[in-house]
């Protein structure tokens, strides 16, 4: 969700010319995604109006955004509204979210900040062609966030080209593509995958799916190798700020960086392996 800008510069359909590191501006230069539309005064995972706007201010073109379901069917940029997701974004929680309306969430601040649905998501981005966005549904409900994502986009295949949409599971990964098979998807690999990585590389490539997301820890250059010779872009999430581990990841061919608080000026100039190109 909008609370972490970085190198977020994922996977965005190699095929189309859309993976980050083409984006950005030529094969070879090391990008960053902003994770919860970046990173703001500290805080982390805000989805708000305020992080994406500095964000971009910042240099920041990739964006990672939460959503979440209202009860009356509003999808919004959220990390979600229970007592634990409101102490992780800053929403200070009222019992009421339990049944949580459009005209309740809209009416909420984080840290002072305004909060966004994908409609204005959509508006941003038609104001702002050279952005893109991983849209992360997390594990519930899936197919109804979908469903309410592409009726928000009127299913313009231009704009909804523009989003690189994250499934946690190959589970999750079939529900949403029976709903619409999108241009571009991520798929999360945990730490067992890493003892059947072939298994999970062919179902990503039966499916169309154009990145591996794994958490930042369990990437090695061998993992990384394998994962970029099979034709996948390769994410690593999530680096609060550590630079020297960021550039480590790249050197090793790491497309995209998920991160809140590292910059596109702190990576410019990583050396990168012949490899990835």
């Amino acid at each position: 969700g909008p609370g972490g800008a970085a190198l977020f510069i994922d996977g965005l359909g190699a095929d189309e010319g859309l993976h980050g590191l083409e984006v950005v501006g030529g094969l070879g230069e090391a990008v960053a995604l902003g994770d919860p539309l970046g990173g703001i005064d500290g805080k982390c995972y805000t989805n708000t109006r305020e992080a994406l706007e500095r964000s971009y201010a910042g240099g920041y073109r990739y964006f990672e955004a939460d959503v979440a379901l209202t009860e009356d069917g509003h999808l919004c940029l959220s990390h979600g509204w229970d007592e634990k997701s409101c102490r992780t974004t800053g929403m200070a929680y009222q019992p009421e979210f339990e049944h949580m309306t459009w005209e309740l969430f809209r009416k909420q601040r984080i840290f002072g900040m305004h909060v966004m649905d994908v409609r204005e998501l959509r508006a941003f981005m038609e104001a702002h062609p050279d952005t893109y966005f991983e849209i992360d549904s997390h594990r519930t409900n899936a197919a109804e966030k979908i469903r309410a994502l592409l009726e928000a986009f009127s299913y313009d295949e231009a704009l909804l080209g523009r989003l690189l949409i994250q499934a946690e599971s190959r589970k999750i990964f079939k529900e949403i593509d029976a709903v619409y098979h999108f241009r571009n998807y991520q798929l999360i690999l945990g730490k067992e995958w890493l003892e059947k990585l072939e298994e999970g590389i062919s179902f990503a490539l039966e499916k169309g799916i154009v990145t591996i997301a794994m958490r930042q820890a369990l990437f090695d250059r061998g993992t990384v190798r394998t994962l970029r010779e099979a034709g996948l872009n390769v994410m690593a999430y999530t680096i609060k700020e550590d630079r020297k581990r960021s550039r480590e990841l790249l050197a090793m061919g790491v497309n995209t960086i998920c991160t809140d608080f590292v910059k596109p000026e702190d990576i410019s100039g990583n050396p990168v392996a012949a490899e990835q190109i």
